[in-house]
């Protein structure tokens, strides 16, 4: 079985491989030349994952602006496809607050569903190219507390115990508190913040709650123990809310 296995990725591998070619030594990239970017990354860059592989990207900035600060000139591809210019930039509709009396007197979801049926040859991501083609003037973007994920509250390799980020008022109270990689319920949860999910838990009513039982208290003792131990050092910044 692990033979098949093993021969049937080497299947996939070959078929799906893409050599590219360097001709006319073209790579690498002359400083100010002109890129096109291109895939659902070129709009909606994926900076990392979630658990041992979230970042903090309150201050990255998206792959265009990546690649002008290199020196680089990009062809606006996807803003010009959705006909506007490109000094207004692309949002990701992963996160959003909506002005809800302003959606209702302007009527957004008409005008959404009638600018597809005229332009869907321009939409590739449904809602967000929908709401950056008709939006993009009336946007505003929006503080980091509305949105603190889980990579905010780790602490970077080689600093010290005690060092906290220059946004620690932010993402000790946070108005939105993303839980982007382990759950509070699992056990090998060590967001400093995980308490607080159980506090507000407790104030739902009908609700099953995911308190944490003894199976869940023993895995955390061992998962934990390295760390109080000082084997291994810790992942998170040292704050209470």
């Amino acid at each position: 079985m692990q033979e098949a296995s093993a021969q049937l990725c080497r299947e996939i591998e070959q078929e799906g491989m893409v050599l590219l070619r360097n001709n006319g030594d073209a790579l690498p990239l002359a400083k100010g030349a002109s890129v096109t970017l291109l895939g659902e990354s070129a709009a909606d860059l994926v900076y990392g994952g979630a658990g041992a592989g979230s970042v903090d990207t309150s201050t990255a900035p998206n792959l265009r602006r990546a690649m002008e600060a290199a020196g680089f000139t990009v062809n606006p591809v996807h803003c010009r496809s959705l006909h506007y210019a490109p000094s207004y930039n692309y949002f990701n509709g992963g996160v959003l607050l909506l002005n809800l009396e302003y959606w209702r007197v302007h009527e957004v979801e008409r005008l959404c569903a009638e600018h597809y049926r005229m332009y869907s040859d321009r939409i590739v991501y449904n809602d967000q190219d929908l709401l950056n083609s008709l939006l993009h003037e009336r946007k505003r973007l929006l503080d980091m507390k509305w949105n603190v994920q889980e990579g905010a509250y780790r602490r970077p390799k080689g600093k010290p115990a005690g060092w906290v980020p220059p946004y620690v008022e932010t993402i000790t109270r946070p108005a939105i508190l993303h839980y982007s990689g382990r759950k509070p319920w699992q056990y090998h949860c060590m967001h400093p913040l995980r308490q607080l999910y159980f506090e507000y838990e407790s104030l739902l009513s009908g609700v099953e709650k995911k308190n944490d039982g003894w199976a869940v208290r023993l895995h955390r003792f061992v998962h934990f123990l390295p760390y109080t131990l000082g084997i291994k050092s810790e992942k998170f910044i040292d704050i209470r809310y």
